[in-house]
């Protein structure tokens, strides 16, 4: 028995606005971060869409699997090659070029460490601050490890250039290498959330 999904909501555009709309997530766009992370894989992936399963196996702690979960093909982008090209090489720029809105925060460590692809996302919320959008996913092609994509939103918390990318960094660090030792701009240690100090009054 299948889990009931919400659906999303990609408007047919009946005027340009509505189509530029569509492009950028505003308007009536409607999705779910689900829904985002699976069209974000298979534009890493090469176009696959794959449906989304929790489990991966069944086993005790220490037997081999009873039952191993299949990837369920559920079809491709409807996206030409070249234009999902561009849309990949877009998603490299957000991280990498000096002009991409995460660079400042992923560039140097897709660079150096682990190769990643990626759009920030900053959605009108209706009340108080927006809400912080980064989705991403990496470019390894590991035999040991595959390639994941992450979708990060944090509700009415701001830029997703400045909270939702460094949250993506540091899942990206936990997958990887097991851990993680970035400190997210708000921490004062891993885990820890730093405290603003109390001003002093002098008497």
């Amino acid at each position: 028995m299948g889990v009931d999904e919400e659906a999303g909501n990609i408007p047919t555009p009946e005027t340009e606005v509505d189509a530029i709309n569509n492009a950028i997530g505003q308007g009536d766009t409607l999705v779910t971060p689900l829904q985002v992370a699976q069209f974000i894989a298979a534009i890493g992936n090469g176009g696959t869409i794959y449906q989304p399963q929790l489990i991966e196996m069944i086993a005790s702690p220490d037997s081999d699997p009873v039952f191993e979960f299949s990837p369920i093909n559920k079809g491709l982008l409807p996206v030409s090659p070249e234009n999902l090209a561009v849309i990949q090489n877009a998603m490299i720029s957000v991280v990498e070029n000096r002009r991409g809105t995460a660079q400042f925060v992923l560039g140097p460590y897709s660079r150096n460490s682990y190769a990643m692809a990626g759009k920030t996302g900053t959605a009108e919320s209706g009340s108080g601050e927006s809400h912080a959008w980064f989705a991403g996913y990496t470019r390894e092609n590991r035999e040991n490890l595959p390639d994941i994509a992450i979708v990060v939103i944090a509700e009415n918390a701001g830029e997703g250039s400045e909270v939702a990318a460094p949250i993506f960094r540091g899942m990206v660090q936990q997958y990887f290498e097991g851990q993680r030792t970035y400190l997210l701009p708000w921490e004062d240690s891993v885990g820890v959330i730093s405290v603003p100090e109390e001003p002093v009054v002098e008497p």
